[in-house]
């Protein structure tokens, strides 16, 4: 009896907290019912989040609460949702990229205040404050996007490294070891657009095509259309895994591509970390074949292979990478310059490595300088792709 009382009492409080804004409300009703069932002692905060939000932010209260995972439905105060909620309207408010949104994607892509499995930090008040400054001046979705993507490293002070303490992290353990994985990285990223009104999503795959590993990035929203970046950014749709995810899998859990949602969605983001599959997601995969696909269709007559240079310090080779160094590089042939860039650190992810096209049955000079040092190497590369991994 004293269950039946509790959860009509519950009912009771719902109904009263939605009345101001009933339309908006009454479609979630079922949805948050079960929520405050399932938030057990917790649903006191729940409500006391439910009753106090805006008439304004009434229905995006009532999306975060009717797909809020039980984990969360038990633990989070009124004060944390209050806050992101405030702080994700503020902005809708603020910015006309933001203020002109459907609800659909402000809701799922702007509004919640997490990514996957890390640690739910309160990041909303003070990422605002850290990258506000850098959209105030932007005229449209596009700029915002460019102006956080040039920035947030030397903001955060946060960079790719092997020894962080966990794949997920949230992004206030990151800032204050400033180092993450790949998904840590994205979850700073996508946390950072977020805090401006930048629609963001979490995205990757799980294994790519030959094996190798996971890797994970983020998706920008942009007059209806879904574009992929990362923490170090090239242009929107370009990157180093370009060619990987031009070879994903459709319908693959282990080889295809997929994004986050925070709503249900049509099937779940596969980690390797998250055995009970609460990561909803949408696949992606074939909007990854057609858009990369310039990466991988080289044009005809085009017989070229690729040279993956990789250089590491006196250390030598790892396994992790932590001895790779970023080192200019000049490539000759012949006695003339035929390609040159900056090989990947220790920083970069794991599976991101120089390479040039290069002419096949040919002997090339590797000229490498770093930190005032000069190293040259030949390597002569045949009819298949080549990896030099140089040791200074």
């Amino acid at each position: 009896m004293k269950n039946l009382f509790s959860f009509l009492f519950i009912c009771l409080s719902v109904l009263t907290s939605c009345s101001n804004n009933k339309k908006s409300c009454e479609k979630y009703q079922a949805l948050i019912d079960s929520a405050l069932v399932k938030a057990g002692e917790n649903n006191s905060e729940i409500l006391t989040a439910l009753n106090n939000v805006d008439d304004e932010k009434k229905e995006g209260m009532a999306f975060l609460i009717s797909y809020m995972p039980e984990w969360d439905l038990k633990r989070l105060n009124s004060d944390f949702i209050l806050n992101n909620v405030n702080f994700a309207y503020k902005v809708k408010n603020q910015y006309p990229w933001c203020s002109s949104l459907p609800d659909s994607v402000f809701f799922n892509e702007v509004l919640p205040y997490y990514n996957v499995t890390e640690n739910r930090d309160d990041w909303r008040e003070n990422f605002y404050n850290r990258f506000s400054p850098y959209v105030k001046d932007c005229s449209d979705i596009r700029d915002a996007i460019d102006s956080i993507n040039k920035n947030i490293r030397n903001e955060l002070l946060v960079d790719y490294n092997t020894k962080r303490r966990a794949s997920d992290q949230g992004p206030f353990e990151s800032i204050e070891s400033s180092m993450a994985s790949c998904t840590g990285l994205s979850i700073l990223l996508t946390d950072a657009f977020r805090s401006v009104g930048i629609p963001s999503r979490f995205a990757g795959t799980n294994n790519w095509f030959d094996n190798r590993g996971n890797h994970s990035w983020v998706e920008v929203y942009i007059d209806g259309q879904w574009y992929f970046t990362e923490y170090y950014p090239q242009e929107l749709n370009k990157s180093w895994f370009a060619a990987d995810a031009a070879k994903a899998t459709i319908g693959d859990k282990n080889h295809g591509i997929f994004a986050v949602s925070y709503k249900p969605a049509e099937c779940y983001f596969p980690v390797v970390w998250d055995e009970n599959k609460n990561i909803n997601a949408v696949e992606v995969t074939q909007r990854y074949i057609d858009v990369c696909s310039y990466a991988i269709n080289k044009s005809a007559g085009d017989s070229r292979v690729k040279l993956e240079i990789e250089v590491y310090n006196e250390n030598g080779i790892d396994k992790n990478h932590n001895n790779r160094v970023a080192a200019d590089l000049t490539l000759f042939c012949d006695g003339n310059q035929v390609g040159g860039g900056t090989s990947c650190s220790n920083k970069d992810d794991l599976n991101n490595v120089f390479y040039l096209l290069v002419d096949p049955n040919k002997k090339y000079e590797i000229v490498v300088v770093y930190q005032g040092k000069e190293k040259r190497v030949f390597s002569e590369v045949l009819e298949a792709d080549k990896i030099e991994r140089i040791v200074l």
